[in-house]
């Protein structure tokens, strides 16, 4: 298990994310662009709704867009380097250390 932090677009500390001494590896979870659903968001959460037509993309901010950059990261690595998930990551968080958020790697361009 790997715990993962999310930081700022430049590595810094994101002060909506996990954080502790518990953490073991960060990246980018701000701007990052992803896939979003068709359709509307509501008046009541925004008073000037946004509309999605088909195949729409968004721009999120979160830990849970940092955590499968990481598990995709190591699952490259693995099946490219024929190594093991754990030999993966420790090849993959060679980053400098960002107190209380691990590890700091920059797997996905910025936004």
């Amino acid at each position: 298990m790997v715990a993962v932090g999310g930081l700022t677009q430049s590595l810094e500390p994101a002060d909506w994310s996990s954080r502790g001494d518990w953490v073991d590896i960060s990246t980018m979870g701000e701007g990052v662009r992803s896939t979003y659903v068709k359709g509307q968001e509501h008046p009541r959460i925004d008073p000037q709704p946004d509309k999605f037509l088909d195949d729409p993309w968004a721009v999120w901010s979160g830990t849970s867009f940092a955590a499968p950059q990481v598990a995709g990261a190591v699952a490259e690595v693995a099946q490219r380097q024929g190594v093991s998930p754990r030999a993966a990551f420790d090849r993959l968080a060679g980053g400098r250390e960002v107190p209380n958020y691990g590890r700091a790697v920059r797997i996905l361009p910025r936004t």
